[in-house]
């Protein structure tokens, strides 16, 4: 039996079964423990413990969930089995540390002949980890860790949990490295045979980090490199300029005076074409890549990722009187009277070249909105333009591709207390296909942070 698996604000995994008409049997779903939740913390951010990501492996056998403790304990990776005999399918076999504060984002990472990396960034500590899942996935073994640089080139210390780690306050102008997503870049011939470029979007700095990796050689009588991918040479800093002015009016001026326009997520449209998701900017810019050098080069275009647009003057207006306030007034001053908005994930659509972006909105509607790509020279992508709104459940995170759920692909969107389900056409258009609730008060509340099938 299909099922699909979300990671929570929560110590737990949901896991829920699929139809055989492709529909989620929510009424059915199990929660399995990924941490027993040994500091006692409470549930979800800030300050908690909670499932901050989870990934299947793509041979249907595996998921791993990463557990965040906030900055209490380092981020654990816990390795299930997907196993039809255990509850909700999942057998948990290996938990280890991922060597860095909130395991915030993770990507299973391709060779050319297989996935066999399992990288993950951490928000808090800084830095990145690569791990070894071997060629049909299992527990991971360490293979390269890495703390992105600071202030002036200078990385922080990486933190292995054993000595004291405090987290800096959210929005107190403390300038640190926040590495918030991954992305691997596709195969270039620019490198040598095998490397390629591994990509980190830094929230605190504003810059995309690009990290050459090349797999290991798997033995002393082995002539290429067919192991995991390490991490090799020194990072690339490409600075990522904020919009001239926060889309989304005054909220997302005050949010970005406070806390930047940060930089969360990175997807590719093309070899040559990033694009970069502003979290609090509420914008994604188009970028020129270079596969040689590892370069991102300055913004060709720039577009919003919600459907309001700023207001100049009262955003301005808005970020010089909230510059001496606190966080914890502009929030809820901001969120009562205008709303917020802060865009979350970005996926590009294989078959039609379509970009969609999830938008969470805090009192005000959320939503996800589809971008069609604008090519120049040799069919490059060189901008986006906005071609559909579609409004979904609250505080929408990650957006999940997937096949063979009913007729057709689909679209997954975790949304608070469930999954919104959209039927997505040849051309990229969303449809709402299902609204699938958690039921029980505990689950109702419940803020999905990531969402995968096996």
């Amino acid at each position: 039996m299909r099922r699909v698996f979300v990671g929570s604000e929560s110590p737990d995994v949901l896991s829920i079964p699929i139809n055989a008409d492709g529909s989620l049997a929510v009424a059915d779903v199990v929660r399995v423990p990924a941490s027993a939740n040994p500091l006692g913390l409470k549930h979800g951010n800030p300050d908690g413990v909670n499932v901050e990501w989870l990934i299947t492996h793509p041979n249907a056998s595996w998921l791993y969930a990463f557990v965040s403790y906030w900055d209490h304990a380092v981020a654990e990776v816990v390795t299930f089995a997907i196993d039809e005999s255990a509850a909700g399918c999942l057998k948990e076999v290996n938990r280890q540390p991922t060597l860095g504060y909130q395991a915030a984002h993770a990507e299973l990472l391709y060779t050319s002949q297989s996935c066999r990396t399992l990288g993950v960034c951490h928000y808090h500590s800084g830095s990145i980890t690569l791990f070894d899942v071997g060629q049909s996935g299992g527990p991971p073994t360490l293979v390269s860790t890495l703390a992105l640089p600071g202030l002036g080139g200078v990385a922080r210390p990486l933190h292995d949990g054993r000595s004291p780690f405090t987290a800096p306050e959210f929005g107190s102008g403390v300038i640190e490295p926040h590495a918030h997503g991954l992305a691997l870049a596709p195969a270039t011939a620019s490198l040598p045979k095998g490397e390629r470029w591994l990509l980190v979007a830094d929230a605190g700095l504003g810059v995309v980090l690009s990290v050459r990796v090349a797999p290991r050689r798997g033995g002393l009588l082995s002539f290429g490199g067919d192991g995991a991918y390490e991490i090799v040479g020194e990072p690339v800093s490409s600075p990522i300029a904020p919009p001239e002015q926060p889309f989304g009016g005054v909220s997302s001026a005050a949010l970005v005076s406070k806390a930047a326009h940060r930089p969360r997520h990175l997807a590719f449209a093309a070899a040559e074409t990033l694009l970069v998701l502003h979290e609090f900017a509420n914008a994604v810019s188009v970028h020129s890549f270079d596969g040689a050098t590892g370069a991102v080069a300055p913004r060709t275009s720039i577009v919003s990722a919600i459907p309001t647009g700023a207001k100049p003057l009262l955003g301005r207006l808005a970020a010089l009187l909230i510059r001496p306030l606190s966080m914890r007034l502009v929030l809820p001053l901001f969120a009562l009277s205008t709303g917020i908005g802060a865009a979350a994930e970005i996926a590009v659509h294989a078959r039609s070249g379509n970009v969609v972006v999830s938008n969470r909105g805090y009192f005000t509607k959320s939503s996800v909105r589809v971008f069609a790509p604008v090519r120049g020279d040799a069919n490059v992508p060189t901008a986006l333009t906005p071609v559909q709104d579609v409004l979904c459940g609250g505080n929408p995170r990650h957006l999940l591709f997937i096949s063979g759920l009913g007729s057709g692909e689909v679209l997954l969107v975790g949304v608070t207390g469930g999954v919104d389900v959209f039927s997505v056409s040849d051309e990229g258009l969303l449809s709402p296909q299902a609204t699938a609730r958690f039921t029980g008060e505990s689950l109702a509340k419940l803020e999905v942070c990531a969402v995968g099938v096996a």
